[in-house]
Parts: C-alpha cells; sequence; structure tokens
C-alpha cells in the first residue's frame, strides 16, 4: 500500500513529517507534497482553486506509477474527491481524514455553513491579500492544535498560510462511474473542534465510508499521536 498525504486549509505537507516516519515503520509507502500556494510552494493566489489542487494531485500520482491510497484531511476530502473523478483506475482507495465528504455538486462553504458547532465560526479574519482567509493564532491552537503539545503546536501555527477563498467555494463534480467506482474509507475524530465528530457523522450517513475508524484525538492527529493514526491507516491498508 502506497499512501499520499493531502492536507487540508492553511497547512501544508510540513504536518505530515511525523506520520510519514510512521508509516514508513510500519513498511508502508508513503509520499506527500504541498498545494499549490501552500508550503513551500509560492503560486499566486489568484491562480489557486480547486482545479489547480486537482490537478497537483493528479500529477503526482501518475509520477509515482503505481496504485494510490489518498489520504486527504480537512479540505483536502474535496480534493482527494475530485481526483477520484478524474483518475479512478490509478486509485487503490481514499481515506478522509476527519475531512470534508461532499457529495456531487457539494462545496466545502456549504458544508462548512451547516456544521454550526465548528469552532471555526467567529475566528476567521481576511487575510493580507484579497479573498484570503486566516485563523488567529489563539484560535488556531484551540481549533486545531488543542491536544497536541505545545511546541508542535507552536510549530503548526508559525508555518500555516493565508488559505485562498476560491477552492472552498468550488463544488465537487462526481459521477458513480468515477468516483464512485473506488472504496473509500473514513477516519473520524471524536474530539475535532474544526469539523465536528457530529457534521463528520451526518456526512457518513450520506455518503457511507467502509471501514470507519474513530480515533478520541482533535483535528490533527498527526501532530496529537501520529502513532495512533498511522495505526488505523495500517487497518484500512489491511482492509484493503
Amino acid at each position: 500500500m502506497h499512501f499520499a498525504l493531502i492536507h487540508g486549509a492553511w497547512h501544508g505537507k510540513w504536518c505530515w513529517e511525523h506520520l510519514e516516519a510512521e508509516l514508513r515503520a510500519r513498511h508502508l509507502g508513503v509520499t506527500s507534497f504541498d498545494l499549490p500556494g501552500h508550503g513551500g510552494d509560492t503560486t499566486p493566489r489568484e491562480q489557486v482553486n480547486l482545479w489547480a489542487y486537482v490537478d497537483r494531485v493528479v500529477h503526482w500520482v501518475r509520477e509515482l506509477d503505481r496504485p494510490v491510497e489518498l489520504v486527504g484531511h480537512s479540505m483536502g476530502g474535496a480534493v482527494i474527491t475530485q481526483v477520484a473523478e478524474q483518475i479512478p483506475a490509478n486509485l487503490s482507495g481514499l481515506t478522509y481524514l476527519c475531512a470534508f465528504l461532499p457529495r456531487n455538486g457539494e462545496s466545502l462553504s456549504q458544508l462548512a455553513q451547516e456544521d454550526r458547532a465548528s469552532a471555526l465560526h467567529g475566528n476567521l479574519g481576511a487575510g493580507p491579500e484579497p479573498d484570503t482567509l486566516v485563523v488567529a493564532a489563539d484560535a488556531a491552537r484551540e481549533i486545531f492544535y488543542h491536544d497536541c503539545r505545545n511546541d508542535e503546536a507552536d510549530a503548526a501555527i508559525a508555518q500555516l498560510v493565508p488559505q485562498p477563498m476560491a477552492p472552498l467555494s468550488e463544488p465537487v463534480i462526481t459521477t458513480d462511474a468515477g468516483f464512485g467506482s473506488v472504496p473509500r474509507s473514513y477516519v473520524l475524530c471524536t474530539q475535532d473542534r474544526a469539523i465536528t465528530a457530529a457534521m463528520q457523522r451526518r456526512m457518513l450517513e450520506r455518503l457511507p465510508c467502509s471501514p470507519v475508524v474513530e480515533l478520541t484525538l482533535g483535528h490533527s492527529p498527526f501532530l496529537a499521536n501520529p502513532a495512533a493514526l498511522a495505526e488505523a491507516l495500517e487497518r484500512i491498508a489491511q482492509a484493503r
């Protein structure tokens, strides 16, 4: 099994470092990369949209030249959904990690508005560039990293970047023959404050996944307990 890890909003490939080490220790293949405009990628904000994300992942999956299990965290759930529609034959499966799980025609902003208990409501502000969003450091600590070590949270907060709004408002377009043909699983984090457990379960009722693995962790299990997350992914690999 080879995992390709797709980060969420504001983040970059840096967030996967500990999880990658855990997966390699279990003799599982793993790749991660920055989406356009994130981490070390310098794509201009006005060129960043959902399709730019999808094109980047499609390119990397094809470069890997092997069946890939896409793991999408948070916003990355929409990305892997659309990638599965584009290249279903290249994928062994999809794993949603406390992630948005959109149906055909749904956008992340629609789903986020539905999750009224999310702590993100009221804690988003305008970024330094037009049409971007930021989360204040104190809020990010409580929402994303409340169960992480302080040093891990500090390092993560320092690397967050403004999130372009375009990818959040663009709906996924899927079919049964494309996205619907790819097996999908879900890692549900019961202490998540960004995408609440209730919302994760609601999305799963509408678009079932199997297996569903629950972790008693917050929105960033790759920092809070990468060993537990690696074990969950290994269980999914075995189920495949």
